[in-house]
C-alpha cells in the first residue's frame, strides 16, 4: 500500500479523496468514520470505514500484509492469484514458487496475517501430523484405477482428520471410504449414493476442457438399521500434479467435516431431519459448505501462509465468478450476502456459500476457539434453528453474528480484488 502523508495531512488527506493514509493513533473499531472504503494504517494495523445500516463505522484492524494479493520476499514468493501448483515428497505437499522451485515450507511469520486468520489456523492445528482416532475406524474401497501418487497422502489426510475431530464422536464410528475414478462407472452403479453424484464428475474428466480436480462427497446416515460415515474421493485416473485445480489439497478434510456435521445433527438419532429445508434451517448452506472450507483450507496445507493463499485464492475466484449476481463492497453487502447463501438457489449462492461460509467460520474459529466452535455444533442434535444454536452456544443471535462477522469478511474480499 502506498502511504500518503503524515497523521497531521489526515484530514486533508481524505477531503481530497485520497482513500488511504497513515496514523499514529488507531482509530477505535466501532467508532464513527468519515466515508465507506477509507482506509488508515497504524503501525501494523490497516482499518477500513465500512458502511453498517445508515452510519460509517470502522471495522477491526487488520495486520498489513495479510491478503491483498502481495507475495512474499523470499524465494518461496507466490501470488495467490497465479497458478498454485503442488507437489508430494513422501506423501507430504510441496509448492512450487514463482522462481519455479519447489519449497516445503513458508517463509513468512504469523504477524504476516491477520489475527484472525492466525488465531483460527492455531486453534485448528493444536496437534498437526496426529493420525490417533480411536472413535474413527475407516474401512477402505480402492480401486486400482486411483492414482498411485495420490493414495498415500490421500488417506493420511483422511487419518489426520479423524484425528483432529475424534473428541467429537462420543461412541467408535465407522466410515466407508471409496476411492475412484472415470474408469468405474460400472463399479459404482452398486452404490446408490456414488451413483447420484459421481456420473456428472466422471464426465467432466472425460472431456478434458478443465483443469482435472479432486470431487469428493461425505456425511453420515441410517441404513439398514445402522448408523455409519460414508466418505468419496473421485479424481481423474490421468491426473498429473503440475495441471491439476488448485483447492485439491483441502478436499480429503473438507468431506471428513461433512461426516462431522451431519454426524452433529443425528448425535440423538434425531428422526425430524426430513427434509432438506429443514436441514438447512439447522444448518444453513454456507455452514455446509462454508465452515468445511474453512477446515479443509487452513488444515490441508503444510503452514498458515499457504492455507492463507489458497483461502485468499478461493475468496478471489469466487467473487469473480459471482460478480454480475451479488458483490461485496460494504458491510451491509456482506450481510446481504451471508443472507442470500443460507440457501443453495439460485446456483450463484451455491457456488458463493463456500467462499464467504469460508470467511464466516474462520472468523468464528478466531474468535471463540474451537471450543466455541465445537459448542455450536454440539447445538445442532436439539436446536430447531441455527439461530437457536448460535445463541445457546455463542450467545449471538444470527443476526449479531452476521453483523459482527462482517467487517472481516468484507476486510478480506477487498484485500483479495
Amino acid at each position: 500500500m502506498k502511504i500518503r502523508g503524515l497523521a497531521v495531512f489526515m484530514v486533508f488527506s481524505l477531503a481530497m479523496g485520497v482513500s488511504s493514509v497513515s496514523a499514529a493513533k488507531p482509530p477505535t473499531p466501532g467508532s464513527s468514520c468519515p466515508k465507506a472504503g477509507v482506509t488508515i494504517t497504524s503501525g501494523k494495523l490497516k482499518f477500513t470505514c465500512v458502511k453498517k445500516g445508515k452510519k460509517n463505522a470502522w471495522g477491526s484492524g487488520v495486520k498489513t500484509g495479510t491478503t491483498s494479493g502481495a507475495t512474499t520476499q523470499g524465494a518461496d514468493a507466490l501470488s495467490f492469484k497465479g497458478a498454485m501448483i503442488y507437489d508430494l515428497k513422501n506423501s507430504l505437499l510441496t509448492r512450487k514458487a514463482s522462481s519455479g522451485s519447489y519449497f516445503e515450507t513458508d517463509s513468512r511469520s504469523s504477524s504476516a496475517f491477520s489475527a484472525i486468520r492466525s488465531k483460527a489456523y492455531a486453534e485448528l492445528n493444536r496437534n498437526p501430523g496426529s493420525t490417533s482416532h480411536p472413535n474413527v475406524e475407516f474401512i477402505y474401497d480402492v480401486r486400482p484405477s486411483y492414482p498411485k501418487a495420490m493414495l498415500e497422502h490421500s488417506k493420511r489426510e483422511l487419518e489426520e482428520a479423524a484425528a483432529m475431530w475424534n473428541d467429537v464422536f462420543d461412541s467408535k464410528i465407522t466410515i466407508q471410504v471409496s476411492l475412484v475414478t472415470e474408469q468405474d462407472r460400472e463399479y459404482v452403479k452398486s452404490n446408490t449414493w456414488l451413483q447420484n453424484n459421481l456420473p456428472g464428475i466422471f464426465s467432466r474428466f472425460d472431456n478434458k476442457s478443465e483443469r482435472p480436480f479432486v470431487s469428493g462427497g461425505g456425511g453420515y446416515w441410517q441404513s439398514n438399521g445402522q448408523w455409519s460415515g460414508n466418505l468419496y474421493l473421485a479424481t481423474a485416473s490421468y491426473l498429473d500434479l503440475s495441471y491439476v485445480n488448485y483447492e485439491w489439497p483441502e478436499v480429503a478434510k473438507h468431506e471428513f467435516f461433512h461426516v462431522v456435521q451431519q454426524y452433529s445433527m443425528a448425535m440423538t438419532k434425531r428422526m425430524d431431519i426430513d427434509s432438506r429445508a429443514t436441514s438447512l434451517r439447522i444448518q444453513p448452506q454456507h455452514f455446509v459448505e462454508g465452515s468445511a472450507n474453512t477446515i479443509g483450507f487452513l488444515t490441508g496445507f503444510r503452514n498458515l501462509g499457504w492455507s492463507s493463499d489458497a483461502m485468499d485464492w478461493l475468496v478471489w475466484q469466487r467473487s469473480n465468478d459471482a460478480k454480475n449476481w451479488m458483490t461485496v463492497n460494504s458491510a451491509d453487502d456482506a450481510i446481504k450476502m451471508m443472507t442470500a447463501t443460507e440457501t443453495y438457489q439460485p446456483n450463484e449462492a451455491f457456488e458463493m456459500s463456500y467462499a464467504i461460509g469460508a470467511l464466516m467460520y474462520e472468523w468464528v474459529i478466531g474468535t471463540y476457539g474451537r471450543d466455541g466452535f465445537i459448542k455450536l455444533m454440539n447445538q445442532f442434535a436439539t436446536a430447531n434453528s441455527f439461530d437457536e444454536a448460535l445463541q445457546k452456544s455463542i450467545g449471538l443471535t444470527k443476526s449479531d453474528f452476521y453483523a459482527k462477522a462482517a467487517p472481516y469478511v468484507l476486510s478480506v474480499f477487498q484485500a483479495t480484488k
